[in-house]
């Protein structure tokens, strides 16, 4: 999809929670009724290794804004 490969170049490659998270649901649901699909390079089922790719850079997520409480700003 041409949509998901300007997301990659732009911001990073898309890795997801799995599905079952409150926020996987979410986004399903938002992307469906507008007749998207997410394209991610992986789904993963630990929430603080998402975090800790999305610090190291080059990847991007999305997550409740609850998960991030706390958490180190990321590099810009």
């Amino acid at each position: 999809m041409a949509s998901a490969r300007l997301v990659e170049k732009r911001f990073g490659a898309a890795v997801q929670p799995s599905n079952g998270y409150s926020i996987r649901n979410y986004l399903n649901k938002v992307l469906e009724e507008r007749q998207l699909a997410a394209v991610p390079v992986m789904e993963i089922n630990d929430i603080h290794t998402l975090l800790k790719l999305v610090g190291r850079g080059g990847w991007v997520t999305v997550l409740m804004s609850s998960t991030i409480v706390d958490q180190p700003q990321p590099r810009r």
